[in-house]
């Protein structure tokens, strides 16, 4: 098989699905005093401030008050268990205390995230004492998080458990994780993970995440909702549809219309919870004509949350991030590293100030053609086939050094 034929199959397989738009105005306010919304019907217009502690990377008062400028009324920082809990049953909050206070004190609600099982070459979200490998590792997050909810059950309401971890397989392969997690781990994370936030904080809303352009993440979801009844409020789409087309790094294909497919995506996760929140959209840049492009996936993903019914939606993320890992985690940012703002900030504002501009928008027939050819790929029939083939496919290839280098090669540039 050629190259360019794997790279295609294995591009294909990645691709999710949209459908037609019905416009929505979502009614934008300030959080309520616990941080809440006034109503389940209230948009969250979001920002990920504080993905994962990396070198050089914090976020501070001046941040918020840019963000607050802008109209951005939610942000969704990771409470990395790493920085919390560095040695083993001594928590410091201090950073997330005051991260925390901050936002509160600009009217700035906080989305919360937890138990991010991530431990790669550059981001540490797991302590040092606790080995992903360990067979306590369920039990001592479970700790940590109910440690952190009880400190911030007054000031935070919203709590995502995990972070995409039905793709966590293909994260070893990218490099960003040293470690597969098993569907046993996962399930025991989550299941002592949410029970541990319900014990904390009873009022408290729990989320669970899914990354949406890995086939057969609808069955993931059924897996966790109906299969091992974990107890959870929302679902948390974390959406990057244009990711795969665009060809990895080099950008070779921009189509930021398929922003919209995130409308699918929540009423696809609607069957298994009324409520869903994409707490990640992202379309990374590398040149002046991507950055345009990411303007313009930000409001057919917005369209598409509206449309979709979702409750909010955060973007990956607030700021670039030039020692993160892989290469195309850097340039995520709706502000580059100097925090100068990229054309998607001012898009993002002028949709917080008036939603209405993006009803005209329309879907292009070619994202529309795209979206139908692809459509098939979330059915749990075709969704299994295509991962059994490629696991069988992986496999083969990991048995060498060349072949695992050839695996995370494909992936880097295909994701």
């Amino acid at each position: 098989m050629s190259k360019k034929m794997l790279g295609m199959i294995i591009a294909a397989l990645f691709l999710t699905v949209a459908a037609s738009p019905v416009v929505v105005t979502p009614r934008r306010s300030v959080p309520a005093e616990a941080n809440v919304p006034a109503s389940s019907a209230t948009f969250q217009w979001g920002l990920c401030v504080y993905p994962s502690p990396t070198p050089g990377y914090k976020i501070d008062g001046k941040d918020l008050d840019m963000l607050t400028s802008n109209g951005i009324n939610w942000i969704a920082i990771d409470f990395a268990w790493s920085e919390i809990e560095a040695a083993k049953g001594y928590y410091d909050f201090a950073y997330y205390d005051y991260l925390v206070n901050e936002a509160i004190a600009r009217g700035i609600g906080v989305t919360g995230k937890l138990a991010n099982t991530f431990n790669g070459i550059v981001k540490r979200l797991v302590p040092d004492w606790a080995g992903i490998s360990d067979p306590a590792i369920s039990d001592f997050a479970a700790d940590y998080i109910a440690a952190t909810v009880s400190h911030f059950k007054d000031r935070v309401k919203y709590w995502q458990v995990g972070n995409e971890e039905n793709k966590a397989d293909v994260d070893v392969m990218r490099g960003e994780r040293h470690s597969v997690v098993s569907m046993e781990q996962i399930r025991q994370l989550l299941k002592k993970g949410s029970e541990a936030i319900r014990n904390a904080d009873p009022s408290a809303y729990i989320m669970i995440s899914v990354a949406t352009e890995i086939p057969g993440w609808i069955s993931y979801l059924n897996r966790v909702t109906n299969s091992w009844n974990i107890s959870y409020d929302i679902v948390a789409v974390q959406s990057f549809p244009c990711a795969t087309l665009r060809m990895g790094t080099y950008g070779l294909l921009e189509i930021p219309s398929l922003g919209y497919s995130i409308k699918h995506e929540i009423e696809a996760a609607k069957r298994f919870k009324d409520r869903v929140i994409v707490t990640q959209a992202g379309y990374f840049t590398r040149f002046v004509k991507s950055e345009r492009a990411q303007a313009d996936f930000v409001k057919y993903a917005v369209k598409g949350c509206i449309d979709g019914g979702g409750e909010g939606v955060y973007f990956y993320c607030y700021l670039d991030n030039p020692h993160d890992s892989p290469s195309v985690e850097k340039n995520f940012g709706f502000l580059r590293s100097d925090r100068t703002p990229k054309p998607a900030w001012h898009t993002y504002g002028k949709i917080i100030e008036d939603p209405t501009i993006i009803e005209p928008l329309g879907v292009p027939s070619i994202t529309s053609m795209l979206i139908s050819m692809v459509g098939v790929l979330n059915k749990p029939l075709i969704a299994r086939s295509a991962n059994v083939l490629l696991s069988i496919l992986a496999e083969q290839l990991s048995t060498t050094h060349i072949g695992r280098m050839i695996i995370r090669h494909i992936l880097v540039r295909l994701t």
